[in-house]
């Protein structure tokens, strides 16, 4: 990262200030006393928690956590494909596609939940896949990994339900109701008291970012553009694993169908969730580079591998020169992605720069300036709440549902979404407004009510919403900022 220290992502600061404070035994708060429903990943923000409880910084141990966690979701997606039946050398090149995954490196060390995920849902899928051929009992071991995921994203209450259905499709038609119950029982007492704390805290069991990114319409008629643009993200990533995806649901299908026994969680899994994105209202929501896909990078991996199981075979067991042609096929899957894996590593470094050129710098700027009792209304609240002890209202609705209510409430009486924001800062008094101008111009067009203060400009932006972020005092500013003994980007 060019000596630069931090994390790719203001949620991962996020993830830190909500962990910070359930280790020090204030639950789940952004702030002292006012519990929110922010985190979509419970479980890796109580992981971190125990990161946040050693002494020392965080930054590396939370780096070591989703680096140790990608090197278990490499072994399951290898465990995966030979639970599949996919030969030894299939099983090796769906492990090199892991490690290719330009997604998966870049999420390795970004703070953020995927590398939790990616392990708890391909070791579950293994464990299933396992029990499909007959390798091992059924058990509860797939359904307890598969609710832990859920808790660790909540698109895994999807796999969920699918790893569900297939377990009662493949249990003998005495044993499906008894299996059935006891999955649902152990599904639900992992999963209802974090939804009941979710409901009591927030008023809904879904934490409030699912209302911040996909809004309160319902789902509706699966839109092709999320579909191409779904595609597209895994294409660009594995231009022919995504394009042999379709070829390898098709060979497990066809091993059901031939009267083998096998599962088809994986296929299932990696169509499910770009059609689950697509059926959500709006224009495709993916989040930061398509991180909320990330999940299903081992499962096409593995389908991929899966469908060169017919040219492995007729390759297989003979002299130089089939072993030449199956290296020539590997290498013919595998080379069109080290392009996009090469350049991971420089995408990471420039998130790391972008948050600490924007988020991070004001966060620094304004410790040393910045009155404890003021008023902060932030679009970018992790950085900024894990480095000072301020109160902050959340142009994003995370941690300020009461904000999301307001513009609501507004909306309906027929008032615009500007009028509102406006309404609520001046009955809050807010002190100091930071936000991006492309994403938020309501504060630049008006300088005679919001003058700019400080400016900090995003060299190469990659990562935030805009290239530059703004610090703005309001009418109601209360509590001017110290002079600083080195100011850092004023504006001229």
């Amino acid at each position: 990262t060019g000596g630069v220290s931090g994390l790719p992502l203001d949620d991962s600061w996020i993830h830190l200030a909500l962990a910070r404070s359930l280790a020090a035994g204030d639950g789940l708060a952004f702030r002292p006393g006012e519990l929110v429903t922010a985190s979509t990943a419970p479980l890796w923000t109580a992981l971190v928690a125990l990161v946040e409880a050693l002494p020392g910084a965080p930054f590396l141990p939370v780096k070591l956590l989703g680096a140790l966690l990608t090197l278990g979701a490499l072994a399951a997606t290898h465990r995966l494909a030979r639970a599949l039946g996919l030969g030894a050398g299939l099983a090796l090149l769906a492990a090199l596609l892991f490690v290719t995954s330009d997604a998966l490196l870049w999420a390795a060390l970004s703070g953020m939940e995927v590398p939790l995920f990616a392990l708890l849902a391909t070791l579950g899928m293994a464990l299933q896949a396992e029990a499909a051929a007959g390798r091992r009992p059924p058990g509860t071991a797939p359904v307890l990994l598969f609710a832990l995921a859920a808790l660790a994203r909540p698109e895994g209450l999807l796999l969920l339900a699918l790893a569900l259905a297939e377990r009662w499709a493949l249990a003998t038609p005495g044993a499906r109701g008894r299996q059935a119950a006891g999955d649902l029982l152990l599904a639900a007492a992992l999963l209802l008291p974090v939804l009941a704390a979710y409901a009591a805290i927030g008023g809904s069991p879904l934490p409030t970012t699912y209302a911040a990114k996909v809004g309160g319409a319902g789902p509706g008629l699966p839109r092709l553009a999320t579909l191409y643009a779904a595609f597209g993200l895994l294409f660009r990533s594995h231009p022919l694993p995504a394009l042999l995806a379709a070829g390898g649901a098709v060979a497990l299908l066809a091993r059901r169908l031939e009267g083998r026994r096998g599962s088809l969680l994986p296929a299932l899994w990696l169509a499910a969730l770009p059609l689950a994105f697509a059926t959500l209202a709006g224009p495709p929501r993916f989040g930061n580079f398509g991180r909320y896909l990330f999940p299903v990078y081992p499962a096409l991996a593995v389908v991929a591998a899966a469908a060169l199981a017919r040219p492995a075979a007729a390759l297989a067991g003979g002299g130089v020169r089939r072993r030449l042609a199956a290296g020539a096929l590997a290498a013919l899957v595998l080379l069109p992605s080290l392009p996009a894996a090469g350049r991971a590593g420089g995408r990471y470094a420039q998130s790391v720069a972008n948050v600490a050129a924007s988020d991070l710098a004001l966060a620094r700027q304004l410790a040393a300036t910045l009155p404890p009792e003021a008023l902060l209304a932030a679009a970018d609240i992790g950085a900024l709440g894990y480095l000072l002890p301020n109160r902050i209202v959340d142009l994003g609705f995370l941690v300020s549902p009461d904000l999301a209510a307001h513009v609501a409430a507004a909306a309906a009486a027929g008032a615009s979404r500007d009028d509102a924001l406006l309404s609520f800062l001046a009955a809050r008094e807010v002190d100091y407004v930071a936000t991006f101008p492309a994403a938020t111009p309501l504060f630049a067009r008006r300088p005679d009510l919001f003058p700019p203060l400080l400016r900090f400009p995003v060299p190469g932006n990659i990562t935030m919403v805009g290239d530059e972020l703004v610090l703005y005092a309001t009418p109601w500013t209360r509590h001017p900022l110290a002079a600083p003994e080195r100011p850092r980007s004023p504006v001229p």
